[in-house]
């Protein structure tokens, strides 16, 4: 394991990253960041969307400052449409195992949209990507990456209305507002795919209202602001949950699939072998890998599984309706 880390870092370092291998402390404070006073440079994204603003990793170093080299941690890049702090404490714990097993600091990072996203991804900046189905698919189509494992998570659209609404399915919403996620996420790709799907049954029109996140087009929808919201994720909550009792869920998507993990193609195929099968020691061993990628439904046990060719098949629709 401990070549792979050298050679991961001998890769890195040809996009710019300088890297040392030795293992720092890893830990999770959910209201400060605290660096080692020793340490003299460690460089932490610190994210300028919300995706960081109430979570913060806390990285220590311990020989940087008697070796003079600046310390750059590994980076796992999760697409920007996870969820906040939520997501980063579900991935914590993989990055901490990561971290001693390849005996190199691990942070977990973002970006503030996809495509800023997507052009790190092809920097090589990230050495692990949690990522949504389609834009997994589409850069494994692309040869822009190699798959890894995907996360047995379903994901799959809902469709809410509020409690005593009339309409009973996507068909009765003909003519009214519907509202979901950012434009290009998964969830918004398959509600445009089942109105297509309806469009080819019989003319069907209906007003898309796109929003920041999920819990942003379920208050919209209690606001009276849409008559409907089309999301793949529920708050599950203390705070949320009362808040979002009264609405119905009335439909669910033709079409399911699941979080994958991917790795940059710059990095070479041995260092996709080497992260599944990582992936797959973990799951094994750490409790906490029941949340990772799917803090919403962290009471289940979610497993790694190997993506086949039909995981990606199945996506082939959205990948060719996806937004640069």
């Amino acid at each position: 394991m401990l070549k792979h880390c050298h050679r991961l870092t001998r890769k890195l370092k040809k996009h710019r990253f300088i890297l040392s291998c030795h293992l720092p402390n890893i830990a999770f404070s959910p209201t400060r960041l605290n660096f080692n006073p020793l340490a003299k440079e460690l460089i932490f994204l610190v994210l300028t969307s919300v995706f960081l603003t109430t979570s913060q990793l806390r990285a220590e170093t311990s020989n940087a400052a008697s070796t003079g080299k600046p310390s750059t941690s590994l980076k796992i890049g999760l697409v920007p449409y996870s969820a906040s702090s939520q997501a980063v404490a579900a991935w914590l714990p993989l990055a901490s195992f990561l971290q001693k097993k390849l005996q190199q600091s691990v942070l977990i990072v973002s970006a503030p949209s996809h495509k800023i996203f997507h052009q790190r991804i092809q920097q090589g900046r990230y050495f692990l990507i949690g990522s949504t189905p389609h834009i997994a698919a589409s850069m494994i189509k692309q040869n822009q990456a190699y798959p890894v494992r995907l996360i047995t998570a379903p994901i799959t659209g809902r469709l809410v209305v509020r409690d005593g609404s009339s309409f009973s399915n996507l068909k009765t919403l003909a003519g009214k507002s519907i509202t979901t996620t950012a434009v290009g996420s998964f969830t918004a790709l398959l509600l445009e795919r089942e109105i297509e799907i309806l469009n080819q049954q019989q003319p069907f029109s209906i007003n898309i209202r796109y929003s920041s996140s999920h819990a942003t087009a379920l208050r919209n929808l209690l606001n009276d602001q849409t008559d409907a919201a089309f999301v793949s994720k529920l708050p599950h909550t203390t705070s949320t949950v009362d808040q979002f009792s009264n609405l119905n869920i009335i439909g669910h998507s033709s079409l399911t699939s699941y979080p994958m993990i991917i790795t940059p193609t710059a990095l070479g195929a041995e260092h996709a072998v080497i992260m599944g099968k990582l992936l797959d020691e973990f799951s094994k061993m750490n409790a906490l890998a029941t949340s990772t990628l799917n803090p919403f439904n962290s009471e289940l046990r979610h497993e790694f599984a190997v993506i086949k060719q039909a995981d990606l098949d199945i996506l082939e629709p959205l990948i060719s309706a996806r937004q640069p």
